[in-house]
């Protein structure tokens, strides 16, 4: 919608993505619903993922295939930007939970961004936040030919080159 390009040309700008995406994904989330972890389709879509929460906070982790999960806090109102190996290679999601034990150590948090009352834990320990009602909004660019990212072990077009060159 034209109402999000002033954001979409800044991250363009800015070098955070590529191109401008051609594509949008509205997904609202009641406190208690997640997302499984998982890599975006490599065939699908372009390098440079946005995500734009709006209404609740929430956290989401990241997993690398090593075993390393990094959680990563996502303010209200924040904008989280994959590309490269966090696009294709690590693997992310936000566990189906109602309250999240949040430390301000957490990438992502950057002191109080939220509604009065919602961080009680002050700056030098973990607390416990309410997850409320979150719209998740996705922009992607649509691929127009394979993917040739590198990242094998989750790429769909390189296991589809392989399959179709040892039948």
């Amino acid at each position: 919608p034209d109402l999000c390009l002033p954001l979409l040309k800044r991250l363009v700008d800015e070098g955070l993505i590529p191109v401008l995406p051609d594509q949008l994904t509205v997904n609202q989330y009641q406190p208690g619903s997640g997302i499984p972890p998982h890599v975006d389709t490599h065939s699908a879509f372009e390098d440079g993922i946005v995500s734009v929460s709006l209404g609740s906070y929430t956290v989401m982790s990241f997993y690398h295939p090593c075993g390393n999960v990094t959680p990563v806090f996502l303010p209200q109102r924040s904008v989280l930007v994959m590309s490269g190996e966090s696009r294709y290679h690590w693997k992310h999601g936000i566990s189906s939970r109602k309250l999240d034990i949040v430390d301000p150590q957490m990438p992502g948090f950057h002191g109080d961004t939220s509604p009065a009352g919602l961080w009680s834990g002050g700056a030098s320990g973990p607390t416990v936040l309410t997850r409320g009602v979150r719209v998740s909004l996705t922009f992607r660019k649509v691929r127009r030919s394979p993917c040739s990212c590198g990242y094998h072990q989750h790429c769909d077009s390189f296991h589809q080159q392989m399959t179709e060159a040892n039948p």
